[in-house]
């Protein structure tokens, strides 16, 4: 006599509800590890965890990268006052949806940022030289190009309106600072500087304090050189 074997509701409930509680178990103890990664980070550095009031420029590369009417968050932010301004790192959070949502899909960046009223930085980016920064770079046809030019490392590529302005601003310890770091980018106009990783766009809202502590060196040195000269040196 041959039948389809039944399972009983009484193992298969269990079973599913295991299945499940284990799910959700394990998303809490990812979203603790991540939030103790970054109070560890915040307490390392000297950092507060707090919201900021981060203001990019459309106009910035960053800002290019993403899907056309992305609406922007800064997520995860960290910080430190800087006389009337404040330096840290945040994961920005760029959504093609209403509301960040898992519906929406989502991609994150992680960056360090300098937002100080008096840094009056020129418009310009410092990028490492790629391919694709050599097409961009044709076909924005705007700015100056400047490719291994006296004072700007091996492998950059610096994209300014101002050149004498731009060469000012770009001290040689931030110079010396993203030689050592490799692959950063930065970027700056009017009060804001960021640094950021261009090839690291990430799907999730991953907090990597590796990565973050290069960008807040960077970042250091900058703030240092502009409004403490005699400690960058």
């Amino acid at each position: 006599m041959t039948g389809t074997a039944e399972v009983s509701p009484f193992v298969l409930y269990p079973i599913v509800l295991c299945f499940f509680g284990g799910l959700i178990a394990f998303a809490y103890w990812w979203t603790r590890r991540e939030q103790r990664a970054r109070e560890h980070f915040a307490a390392k550095h000297g950092l507060v965890l707090d919201s900021t009031g981060l203001d990019i420029p459309r106009s910035f590369h960053l800002m290019r990268r993403v899907p056309a009417g992305a609406r922007a968050e800064v997520l995860h932010a960290m910080s430190a006052p800087c006389g009337s301004g404040e330096w840290g790192v945040c994961v920005l959070g760029f959504y093609s949806g209403s509301v960040p949502d898992r519906r929406a899909r989502a991609y994150h960046v992680l960056l360090g940022y300098l937002q100080h009223r008096d840094l009056h930085a020129p418009r310009f980016v410092l990028t490492p030289r790629t391919l694709r920064t050599r097409i961009l770079s044709l076909l924005a046809g705007k700015g100056v190009q400047l490719v291994g030019a006296p004072g700007i490392p091996s492998g950059l590529v610096l994209e300014c309106e101002a050149e004498e302005a731009a060469r000012a601003f770009l001290t040689t310890p931030v110079l010396a600072a993203l030689q050592q770091a490799h692959g950063l980018t930065i970027e700056g106009q009017g009060d804001v500087v960021v640094v950021y990783k261009p090839a690291r766009m990430l799907q999730l809202q991953r907090f990597r304090p590796r990565d973050a502590a290069r960008l807040l060196a960077v970042i250091r040195i900058l703030a240092s050189s502009r409004f403490n000269p005699a400690s960058s040196v």
